[in-house]
């Protein structure tokens, strides 16, 4: 990778350079919510609704870093969690849990406010005796020079985001929509108008109940690795109706897909999508992703974010980026701080650290591919 130049430095005084890094603590949490409200770049993750569904899904400890001026007001952040010990120690990831985006958000880019939380990072995970701590930046960083440029890291791979572009404030959302996809996302939509299927938006635990047993369906046959219904338990508790969305598509009355998004600042998460087998040729899942992308542009939201794609990955980065995408790459750098792990095989680090990122496979001398985590 070829790192983006940064931008000349403004002139600020020495005393507007000052910042201090301290562990977000709860008196300080609505702050932190305010600091994200402004900044359009920020993803659900980084959210304390995102941070409370990991805690209580994964059991995991919350290490978000907060840089402070001189006037104690946040001027940058870092959100991190820290993995229980199952046998072979502990890792920092920002952030866990099916490539979840994380890294450093500072609002003016200001070098001096991401180095200092940069270390921070690193000190935590020397601290806290991890065998390894990663950092996965978002698609919206677009300058990653302070990751190349640190030496502690010492492994990086690579992931594609597509985000599409949504005609927020459009007079004509549809066909704006519309004329921005590519064959045969069109004819998809239009083939199940004329099929007869019906979207809705609904929070009943059923229709939860059904995306979960469908989308498990949908992953065990390719061979991936599906979410646990006790996740979407989590998530229903912990982000609040606002922030979350299940699209249902019905044919005759039966339920035939369903999407799940979650919606932060200016951003739609496509997070779970699951299509009945022998409604595929209905393409059910088309229509509800049109419908759901008219109601967020209606809404104000201006972009939908397809999550990450292996680079191995044609056939989903085919179909994705159909929906008149723009490709984002990013990243993921690693400080491994116990090289034993390089000697594990890839199932021993699944199963001693679930959800989180350890090393990436290719780099163990075992080297296997396990099956792939899927959205």
């Amino acid at each position: 990778m070829t790192p983006l130049a940064l931008v000349d430095e403004p002139l600020i005084s020495p005393r507007e350079c000052e910042c201090t890094v301290e562990l977000l603590t709860p008196g300080m949490e609505a702050a932190y919510s305010s600091y994200l409200a402004n900044e359009h770049f920020v993803l659900l993750y980084a959210t304390l609704a995102f941070r409370d569904t990991l805690i209580g899904y994964l059991g995991c400890n919350a290490r978000y870093f907060l840089a402070l001026n001189a006037r104690r007001e946040i001027v940058g952040v870092l959100p991190a969690m820290i993995s229980t010990d199952a046998g072979l120690g502990r890792v920092l990831n920002s952030l866990p849990y099916y490539g979840s985006n994380g890294g450093v958000m500072v609002h003016d880019n200001a070098p001096h406010v991401r180095r200092a939380l940069l270390d921070a990072f690193h000190e935590c995970a020397e601290a806290e005796g991890c065998v390894a701590c990663t950092i996965i930046t978002s698609p919206y960083e677009g300058d990653c020079t302070l990751y190349e440029q640190d030496p502690r890291f010492e492994l990086r791979d690579e992931r594609i985001g597509l985000l599409t572009p949504l005609p927020a404030g459009s007079t004509a959302v549809e066909s704006t929509l519309l004329s921005s996809f590519a064959e045969p996302r069109p004819r998809n939509i239009r083939r199940a108008i004329k099929a007869g299927v019906m979207v809705s938006v609904s929070d009943d635990i059923e229709d939860y109940r059904f995306l979960h047993a469908t989308h498990e369906q949908n992953i065990r046959a390719i061979g991936g690795l599906a979410k646990d219904w006790t996740f979407f338990e989590q998530a229903m508790r912990s982000v609040p109706v606002t922030m979350r969305r299940l699209y249902v598509a019905r044919v005759g009355g039966e339920r035939v897909a369903a999407l799940l998004l979650f919606y932060a600042n200016s951003t739609v998460e496509y997070f779970t999508p699951a299509t009945v087998e022998a409604a595929r040729s209905d393409q059910p899942l088309s229509l509800l992703i049109f419908r759901a992308m008219v109601d967020a542009a209606t809404a104000g939201y201006n972009m939908w974010n397809w999550g990450g794609t292996w680079l191995t990955q044609d056939g989903v980065y085919d179909y994705k980026r159909r929906w008149g995408t723009v490709e984002r790459r990013y990243f993921y750098y690693t400080r491994v701080l116990d090289s034993s792990l390089l000697r594990r095989s890839a199932n021993e680090l699944l199963t001693s650290f679930p959800h989180f990122f350890v090393v990436p496979f290719s780099q163990l001398s075992t080297h296997t591919e396990p099956p792939v985590a899927l959205p």
